[in-house]
């Protein structure tokens, strides 16, 4: 579950970041900027929407923490009343749920911010990560012997 939020604050920081790995500029805030020739009022956007996600991400880390502090404390506990955990359950539930569906509909909004030239430099470079993730996935599992099925059958 924190991999999945870890996952899309990233991808949501590197969009708002400028694309860092997009150039072989210095500066990383840069690298994206030029990359994607973004307008002043562009970049502001940007910093606005990366402002934003930042406190709500920080308020949903904060409350989130308290939560699973509870659920620990309730787990441990024998005499707990079910109520109480399907309430905790369903909180938490709610709150991840919440965030997620903010994190969508900023990077939504914030689509609408590029030109479509811009959204197709964005969706090569998204792309080529993603290739390149999935190579490095790929090698991690097959040099630990994972896909060791896929050449000697099942295990």
């Amino acid at each position: 579950m924190k991999k999945s939020i870890l996952g899309l604050a990233l991808a949501a920081i590197i969009l708002s970041c400028g694309l860092i790995f997009a150039t072989g500029q210095d500066q990383p805030q840069e690298k994206g900027r030029h990359f994607l020739n973004l307008t002043p009022e562009q970049k502001s956007q940007l910093e606005k929407y990366k402002e934003t996600r930042r406190t709500e991400n920080q308020a949903f880390r904060d409350k989130m923490g308290k939560l699973e502090e509870d659920w620990r404390a309730i787990r441990r506990d024998p005499q707990a009343d079910p109520k109480k955990v399907d309430a905790l359950i369903d909180e938490m539930a709610s709150l991840r749920a919440n965030h997620w569906k903010g994190m969508y509909h900023t990077r939504t909004e914030l689509r609408k911010t590029f030109t479509p030239e811009q959204l197709a430099k964005l969706d090569r470079f998204k792309e080529r990560m993603r290739d390149w993730s999935g190579a490095r996935r790929h090698h991690f599992h097959q040099s630990r012997g994972y896909f060791k099925h896929l050449f000697f059958g099942e295990i």
